[in-house]
């Protein structure tokens, strides 16, 4: 799922369903109180639960109190839900062998360390094929996958291609 508007929205299933809510939990802009509908900085990313499909929100818990950029959430498959609070420009959260795990692209900023680097998929291409030779920093994957990736518009940071100096 691409985040957009700096939110996410997670159904949590079970014999009591929930919904989990994150977003920037702020009202100002450059230290100003915003107008209704305005931009606002992206502070404060705050998760919220609804134990009645959103129609109330129950509890809610500030996870990054400073400034943000997308948050995504997600349900791992011990039912424990995960947070990924991104200072990119968008995040998407890929489902790889019945797991989830988040894909980010930074454009005109630069990222603090990342990390974890993952290996591959051939869904990357798909996924970033379309950004205009984006640099993609991977660490590797089997035969099918490093060739379709090396023969695709990605540019190629695996440690493979960069001599091991990643």
């Amino acid at each position: 799922m691409l985040s957009q508007r700096f939110v996410s929205l997670l159904a949590i299933p079970g014999q009591k369903p929930a919904v989990l809510f994150s977003n920037p939990d702020n009202l100002q802009k450059g230290g100003k109180d915003g107008a209704p509908g305005a931009t606002r900085d992206r502070k404060n990313v705050t998760v919220r639960l609804s134990e009645d499909n959103g129609k109330t929100w129950a509890a809610k818990r500030s996870v990054e109190s400073g400034m943000s950029a997308y948050s995504d959430l997600a349900l791992a498959k011990d039912g424990t839900w995960l947070i990924a609070d991104i200072k990119a420009h968008a995040s998407y959260e890929e489902n790889v062998e019945k797991l989830t795990r988040f894909a980010v692209v930074f454009h005109s900023l630069d990222s603090d360390p990342v990390g974890p680097i993952r290996s591959g998929r051939t869904q990357d291409i798909a996924l970033l094929g379309s950004l205009n030779q984006p640099l993609f920093a991977w660490s590797g994957g089997n035969a099918n996958v490093t060739k379709a990736i090396r023969g695709s518009d990605l540019v190629d940071l695996s440690p493979s291609s960069t001599g091991n100096d990643g």
